[in-house]
Order: C-alpha cells, then sequence, then structure tokens
C-alpha cells in the first residue's frame, strides 16, 4: 500500500507557460537514454555509469560561463575501463571528453556526448624523489595537496593557477598551466618529465618504462612515423622553426605545443611533449611526474600603487632583475572593489583615481640578509616615481597571504559586481614587455569604446595579460555558446595578433 502523501516526482513535470532559454531539452527528462545508458553499464558495469537527469545537469556546469548538458557521465575507476570507453567511443561515433575539477574558465571539461570523470579514482601520490625534487601523482590529485607533500622540502610543483586549493593536475597538465609566480621554465610543459597515457586505440604506455619508446613504436607504427615525419618537415623550414621558437618565448597556451617537434627528437619524447597543453584530445593522461622548483626560504610582498599605468610599467624590468618572483600589475576599478570586499587592505585603495594602478611583487631569498638587500634595491627604485601610497615590504605571513587573496579573489569580485544580465569572460594575451604598457591602453579604449567594463590582471613579468571583460547574452542566440559577438571581438584579437607575432 502507497504511502499517504509519498513523494510522485512524475507529478511535478514542466510549469506552464514558455520554458525557459536554458531549460534542460524534453529528451533528458528521464536522464541518458535507454540504448546508450545499457551499452555502458553492460560495458563497465552500473555503478560506473551516471544517467539520472540530476546527474546530467550537475555536470552540465563548471566554473566558466557556459553550459553542456552531456549524455551521460561515466566514472572509469583505472586505465582499462578508461581505454574501454574510448573505444566504444570509436565503434559507435560518440565522442568523448574528460572532466576533472572542472575549475577551467573556457568550458574544456564540458561534453553534449559522454562525459568521463576522472578525478575520484586517478587521485593519490606515488612517489616523492629524493629531496623532493621530482613528485609522481594521480592526475585526479588536488595542486595544493601535491604541494602539501613537497613542503617539507622547501619545494613545489611550478604552475600555480589562481585555482590551485581545487583544480587538479589533470587540469595543470591538460592546459599546460602557468600561473601567477611562473615562467615560462617553470609551466607544465617544462616541468613534466614523464606521464602514463591511455591512447583511443586502447594502448597505454608509462614513458619512464626504459622499453616506452619501443613498445610505442610496435604498437602505434603510424602515429610514431608521422611524428617523426612532421618533424622533419618543420625542421627544413627555417624561418617557421624561428617562428615557433618566438611564439614560445612568451606564453602561448593555443593549440598544441608546435615545439614539441623541436624539443622531442623521438617519437615518444615528441608525443609525450604533445600531450602537454592538448586539453585531452590526443589521449587520457593517468599519472604525471613533475620536476619540482625550489621554494625560497624568505619572502616579502608589497603593494606599488603609483597614477598611471605607465608608471607601472616603467618598474617592471628592473623588479625582474632584482629578483621579484612575481609581480601582478592591477588597475584602479579593480583595487577599489578589493578594497570594499577584503578586511584589511589598505584605506587609500576606495579612493584611488581610476587613471592610477598598482603592483604586487613578491619577493624571496635563500636568507634574510639577501631579502633585506632586495628589499632595499626595490625601495631605492620607487623614488623615480609618485606613490599614492606608504611602500611597506612585509614578511607577515597572514599580509603575503592576504595580499594573494586579493589577486585569486579578483576574479570572483569582478563577476560579483557585473551588470545584471551580463556574462564574465575570460581573454588571455601575450604581449612583448616593451608593448605591456601601449597594449594596456589601446584594449581599455576599445572595450570601452564598445561599452564593456573590464578589469585586468597582468603577469607582467611574464609578459601576459588576462583581461576580464562583462558580456551579454543575445536573447536569441541557438549557438553551443549564447554569447554576444561583436565588432570588438574581432578587433581585439587584432590588436593581440598583431602584438605578438
Amino acid at each position: 500500500m502507497k504511502k499517504l502523501l509519498s513523494v510522485d516526482p512524475a507529478r511535478i513535470g514542466r510549469p506552464p507557460g514558455q520554458a525557459s532559454p536554458d531549460a534542460v531539452p524534453q529528451e533528458f527528462c528521464d536522464g541518458t537514454p535507454g540504448p546508450l545508458r545499457h551499452a555502458l553499464e553492460q560495458l563497465l558495469g552500473p555503478e560506473r555509469v551516471l544517467h539520472r537527469l540530476v546527474d546530467l545537469v550537475r555536470y552540465a556546469s563548471d566554473a566558466s560561463p557556459y553550459r553542456l548538458i552531456p549524455h551521460v557521465v561515466v566514472v572509469p575507476h583505472n586505465e582499462d575501463e578508461v581505454a574501454k570507453i574510448l573505444r566504444f567511443c570509436g565503434e559507435t561515433g560518440w565522442h568523448a571528453t574528460f572532466r576533472a575539477a572542472g575549475t577551467s574558465l573556457n568550458g574544456q571539461a564540458q561534453s553534449d556526448g559522454i562525459l568521463i570523470d576522472v578525478r575520484k579514482y586517478f587521485s593519490g601520490i606515488k612517489d616523492i624523489g629524493d629531496g623532493g625534487v621530482t613528485l609522481k601523482a594521480g592526475t585526479g590529485t588536488i595542486l595544493f595537496h601535491a604541494n602539501a607533500h613537497l613542503t617539507p622540502y622547501y619545494r613545489k610543483l611550478g604552475p600555480d593557477p589562481a585555482s590551485s586549493a581545487a583544480c587538479t593536475l589533470a587540469g595543470v597538465v591538460a592546459n599546460n598551466s602557468g600561473g601567477m609566480r611562473c615562467t615560462v621554465f617553470q609551466n607544465a610543459y617544462s616541468t613534466v618529465n614523464a606521464l602514463t597515457f591511455v591512447l583511443a586505440s586502447g594502448t597505454k604506455i608509462d614513458t619512464s618504462d626504459k622499453d616506452a619508446e619501443r613498445d610505442f613504436q610496435t604498437s602505434e607504427p603510424a602515429l610514431a612515423e608521422g611524428l617523426i615525419a612532421l618533424r622533419k618537415e618543420i625542421l627544413a623550414d627555417e624561418k617557421l622553426v624561428e617562428r615557433i621558437r618566438h611564439k614560445y618565448s612568451i606564453r602561448n597556451t593555443h593549440g598544441d605545443r608546435l615545439d614539441a617537434f623541436l624539443d622531442g627528437k623521438t617519437p615518444l619524447e615528441i608525443f609525450r611533449r604533445l600531450l602537454v597543453g592538448s586539453e585531452g584530445t590526443l589521449g587520457f593522461i593517468s599519472d604525471v611526474t613533475f620536476n619540482t622548483i625550489e621554494v625560497p626560504a624568505v619572502t616579502s610582498v608589497a603593494w606599488i600603487a603609483v597614477p598611471s599605468i605607465n608608471d607601472a610599467i616603467s618598474l617592471v624590468p628592473d623588479l625582474v632583475a632584482i629578483g621579484a618572483g612575481a609581480v601582478e600589475l592591477m588597475i584602479a576599478p579593480a583595487l577599489r572593489a578589493a578594497g570594499e570586499a577584503f578586511h584589511g587592505t589598505p584605506e587609500y585603495w576606495k579612493t584611488l583615481d581610476l587613471q592610477a594602478a598598482a603592483l604586487l611583487v613578491e619577493v624571496g631569498a635563500s636568507d634574510d640578509e639577501s631579502l633585506t638587500e632586495k628589499q632595499a634595491r626595490i625601495m631605492h627604485l620607487t623614488d623615480r616615481v609618485t606613490l599614492l601610497g606608504d611602500l611597506i615590504l612585509t614578511s607577515h605571513a597572514e599580509a603575503i597571504e592576504l595580499a594573494w587573496q586579493v589577486r585569486e579573489g579578483l576574479l570572483g569580485l569582478i563577476g560579483k559586481h557585473r551588470p545584471l544580465g551580463s556574462l564574465l569572460i575570460t581573454e588571455d594575451v601575450c604581449f612583448p614587455p616593451r608593448l605591456l604598457a601601449s597594449a594596456a591602453r589601446d584594449l581599455q579604449d576599445l572595450l570601452q569604446k564598445h561599452g564593456y567594463f573590464i578589469s585586468r590582471i597582468r603577469h607582467a613579468t611574464r609578459s601576459s595579460r588576462c583581461a576580464l571583460r562583462n558580456s551579454r547574452p543575445e536573447a536569441n542566440a541557438t549557438t553551443r555558446f549564447p554569447f554576444a559577438r561583436s565588432k570588438a571581438e574581432s578587433e581585439f584579437r587584432t590588436l593581440a595578433s598583431s602584438s605578438t607575432t
């Protein structure tokens, strides 16, 4: 006998009236389509397949402003099950996307096909080399946790994205992550020295194995031959070689790493490098070994607030020469908002002129004496500009933590203050250091011209910029990513292209 007032979800249905623009399509109301669900359950087991409507909606969103509803979510427990899923896709025509933490801002961990959750069962530290010089871990390991294991050795991983407390090594490698303190020589491409991967064919290779090169060429002869042929073609074109080297001398995460064909000499050496930054398009990476970097014994930070972007940029080359590990440039609108949101920030931030800018500078050293000497040089350097607030170089842990909380929290803060009905979009662009000031002005003028509110976070020491802008979705957009496309889009890309060639 049915209980009185028992729940009957089938009676909920859709509310009357026109469906909202982001409503779940009718085909998903009962979850994953039956044939796909049953095929995957037979392949992997029912416990590996998430098929309910609530599962599909839960995985449809990540940290980006986009949404794609997967047909099904699968949770493999090992490489063999990943290989089964990839073979299934090859045989049936379904496409698959890997999902770990989902912290990327650009939607690459979403799928309208088969979404493969690889976070839970591919995590954990596997080995730490003598003195912490290397670390091997499953790619589902959170970056912050990996660094916690390296703390006793005074070492860490090179990549340090702002999402390090949540992102996994899978995303760090798949996106070739850098970060606020990370140079191009410390990013994932430069610090990964081995990994285990699974190809769509089912081939599994651990590149640290002594027979890995032979196994790769035996299992994938056409791929191996094709990689060597491409390398020969590239090396035969001196202008192309020069252009590739130039493109990767600054931060460049667009497309596959063509410099892999210059840095690797054998098929496996090339392919291992191509996997970094490939966003899961070339294969699945189950574990990774990093070369770690040394952490300074003592550190201090300072905010250098000046009247203009030009004043701030003029200090960057000398700050780098002094040994600053990080120099982050932020403009006044962002700092004014941060001054209201973060307790303990300088009071003068709230009243900064809108043309003002500030540098967050971090400098480290092996001992107190060396750090004091660097601090003195920074104090002397700032004598040539007008400071809008007291210059305080502090080594207090709380102050350092607050400084980076401000930096890491700006994205959410800017999103919070976006106009109603708009979306926050990020654009990463690299400029040579000599063009940073003019590029910043041009970009600000461009976005103001087209009605965008902009804030900027800039890795000034790395010749890199991250522009944050609010965009209003088109009312009747039917594209996969329904965002307003305006003339500003093409002008922005023209500006970036002309400045980086």
